[in-house]
């Protein structure tokens, strides 16, 4: 049980039969660290937390770094719920390349 890593279908699937693998590695008595390899024995590197832990102010101070102005108004939308013209969409989304 002490080497066991709950994996989702797919990336289970992945492990079993794509040829990727996995490996544990042990931090403490019960902690441990898990490495995952492509198929040519290459260890993918760990993804960065995606979640946000600081605080306010700092999360504020990074957006504005970034130019992101985000006021509470930012997420409500400005349309009045009618059905979207996928012709228009796909025809921005040709025009900007």
């Amino acid at each position: 049980m002490e080497n066991l890593v709950l994996l989702c279908r797919r990336h289970h699937r992945l492990v079993h039969e794509e040829g990727f693998g996995v490996q544990a590695g042990q931090l403490g008595p019960i902690n441990f660290t898990f490495d995952f390899t492509l198929p040519n024995g290459k260890i993918i590197p760990p993804c960065p937390e995606s979640r946000f832990r600081g605080n306010f102010s700092e999360l504020a101070t990074r957006n504005r770094r970034l130019g992101l102005n985000i006021t509470p108004k930012t997420p409500v939308p400005s349309w009045l719920g009618e059905r979207m013209d996928y012709s228009i969409a796909v025809e921005g989304l040709l025009q900007r390349e």
